[in-house]
């Protein structure tokens, strides 16, 4: 009778740690996981990494490993902006669509920016000329220039 009593209560108990984790193992979020690459295909360590949902404007970060590899675990499911940034290359914004139990895989390339710069030219008095006209070069030569010719 013991027994029997027994086997029954550990047929139950194995019967509910089978059913829990079956409902533990059903996700409700998904991930987004991703490589940082440059123009040239190189790996990019270090770029930033912010996801942003667009419906919540909840955002989370994270910084791509020696691979270039990164990982935003426990989305909720939803639409996503995905920005990376990184030192001396253009921001990459992509948008993603994160469902249910997903491991959404993006490889972002990042391509450099555009330098913007001005040079002015400033010429001083007593320097050279040019004479867009008709081609000539001309200068004007002082008595201290004269003196130190050699001879």
């Amino acid at each position: 009778m013991m027994r029997k009593v027994f086997s029954l209560a550990f047929a139950t108990f194995f019967l509910l740690a089978m059913f829990c984790v079956g409902v533990l193992a059903q996700q409700e979020t998904g991930q987004i996981t991703g490589k940082v690459v440059d123009p040239n295909g190189a790996v990019v360590p270090g770029a930033t990494v912010t996801v942003k949902s667009v419906s919540t404007g909840a955002e989370r970060t994270a910084t791509a490993d020696d691979q270039g590899t990164f990982i935003v675990p426990a989305l909720q499911p939803g639409l996503y902006d995905v920005t990376v940034k990184s030192g001396q290359f253009a921001e990459n914004t992509q948008r993603v669509q994160v469902t249910v139990g997903a491991k959404i895989t993006i490889e972002t390339k990042l391509s450099t920016q555009a330098v913007a710069a001005n040079v002015n030219v400033v010429a001083a008095a007593g320097g050279v000329e040019v004479n867009t006209t008709d081609q000539q070069l001309s200068t004007v030569v002082d008595n201290k220039q004269i003196r130190e010719l050699p001879v």
